[in-house]
């Protein structure tokens, strides 16, 4: 396997940066797993947060708290690199697709 260049690494960056899996930028780059989560652990430091923005529409903000109020969750987390904060929604995988892609919509049209 060849050395990666730059333009390689931030290719996978943009990739990762994106939302895909590992397995996903493995089989777009056809790189070795272990070489991608080896450059992205050492260029980024495990980094993969998103800033969020508060949206303009009512109704979404309306949604997206409903949404927290009903199945969300808020962690923090102390480390020795900082606190990390995490939001989380626990949804059901047979009941809550048609839920699920809604609330990703509305993710997507404010972040």
């Amino acid at each position: 396997m060849r050395k990666l260049t730059q333009n390689d690494k931030e290719f996978i960056r943009n990739l990762s940066n994106k939302g895909l899996s590992l397995r996903k930028i493995q089989n777009i780059t056809k790189v070795p797993l272990s070489t991608i989560q080896y450059n992205l652990n050492k260029n980024s430091g495990r980094k993969r947060t998103k800033e969020i923005q508060i949206p303009k529409s009512d109704f979404l903000k309306g949604e997206i708290i409903g949404a927290f109020a009903g199945d969300g969750c808020y962690t923090k987390r102390n480390r020795k690199r900082g606190i990390n904060h995490f939001i989380r929604f626990f949804l059901s995988y047979n009941f809550d697709k048609e839920y699920k892609d809604y609330l990703m919509l509305a993710f997507q049209i404010w972040v």
